[in-house]
């Protein structure tokens, strides 16, 4: 039970280091290896999607399911990815307009 407790309040000091970072100045480069991270991980869903949908064409032993799977993670993280540039097109176009 102890044990327990003492978890809770190692957690406790992460959120509270979390929340301080957070409240500070923008961190741009923090933000920029955020959007790499994702960018490469919707690719990597592309890729294995295709490379499913190939092996399925050729008339490999797949699962369609698995296949179909795929394919829809990787249309979701690309049209998320679709939104954040459309989103961050918004902003720049804000910024752009704001009178000095």
């Amino acid at each position: 039970m102890i044990d327990a407790i003492a978890g809770i309040s190692s957690l406790t000091e992460t959120l509270t280091a979390a929340q301080a970072s957070a409240t500070g100045a923008p961190n741009g480069a923090a933000f920029l290896a955020t959007l790499e991270r994702e960018f490469a991980k919707v690719n990597t869903d592309v890729t294995a999607a295709e490379t499913s949908l190939q092996q399925l064409a050729s008339g490999e032993p797949v699962e369609l399911h698995s296949v179909m799977i795929t394919l829809e993670q990787a249309r979701i993280g690309v049209q998320t990815m679709i939104q954040v540039r459309n989103r961050m097109v918004e902003a720049y176009q804000d910024l752009t307009r704001m009178q000095i």
